[in-house]
């Protein structure tokens, strides 16, 4: 089950992306995150309320708000760098460092993992630099701009996967509702401290964040019930999704590279589901 959400969130999380990156080309990526996330503030809590809870606990809304600041301003970041810089750059880092981080957080934290699941992670890991690689592009920041931007973007990711995964499955889907609330706050703050203008959002805004909602209700039942390294490596493949729509609808083409990617994702994620 743990597999399945992770990849119908990746999936998901790949779509939105990809929108949200076409987006910053024309809007500022304040403003982009900011629609997203509004996004989810009207539709999440009519999906936490049809899917139910037991208990919600103060802690759990608190770590969901604290998760949101981080992955808000981690958006911003993010589509900022693939409007700006290259996605060769920055997706790859941006995506490896948000699953590589919490890898290393369940290793120092002790979680059991068989060998075969911690082989099929590994496979992912290296497919997902592969997978989000794109030859050619323009920037109009410098490279260590770049690195910067995707760094702090995937440490981020990181931490908010982090703390969703301290939530207890008890309080249902409402950590992600403080998390949504807390991420268009902070958006929306950085947006009137940018003097932005806020306009009506566009249609696509709005396809992003129903595919983050989508994502972030797979997520959050995924990590309450799973390992997080399993859950972040596995949403650390949408770069498939991502480099497909790319191809499909941007004329960018999948290079040999990519294609080794893809296919070691397909593999990594049959192996961690295979021997879980």
């Amino acid at each position: 089950m743990v597999v399945g959400l992770a990849l119908t969130a990746s999936l998901a999380i790949g779509f939105g992306d990809y929108l949200g990156g076409k987006l910053s080309q024309r809007y500022p990526a304040m403003l982009v995150t900011f629609y997203i996330q509004m996004t989810n503030v009207i539709v999440l809590p009519i999906a936490a309320v049809i899917i139910g809870w037991d208990d919600i606990r103060f802690d759990d809304l608190l770590l969901g708000a604290i998760a949101g600041a981080s992955m808000g301003i981690s958006y911003v970041a993010f589509y900022y760098g693939l409007a700006h810089g290259r996605m060769s750059v920055v997706a790859p880092i941006s995506a490896l460092t948000m699953a590589l981080v919490p890898v290393l957080a369940d290793m120092v934290g002790g979680v059991s993992l068989s060998a075969g699941r911690l082989a099929g992670i590994v496979v992912a890991l290296v497919a997902i630099p592969l997978v989000a690689l794109h030859n050619g592009g323009e920037q109009s920041i410098s490279r260590t701009a770049e690195v910067g931007l995707a760094l702090s973007s995937g440490l981020g990711f990181s931490l908010f996967f982090i703390l969703i995964g301290q939530t207890n499955p008890s309080s249902g889907q409402w950590p992600m509702v403080a998390t949504a609330a807390s991420a268009a706050l902070v958006t929306g703050l950085l947006c009137l401290l940018q003097r932005t203008t806020f306009q009506r959002p566009p249609r696509l805004a709005v396809l992003a964040g129903l595919g983050g909602v989508i994502a972030n209700v797979c997520v959050v039942r995924a990590l309450q019930i799973g390992p997080i390294s399993v859950v972040t490596v596995l949403n650390g493949l949408y770069p498939v999704v991502t480099s497909t729509l790319a191809a499909r609808f941007d004329r960018q083409p999948i290079s040999k590279l990519n294609a080794i990617g893809i296919t070691a994702a397909v593999c990594g994620a049959g192996m961690v589901a295979a021997f879980g």
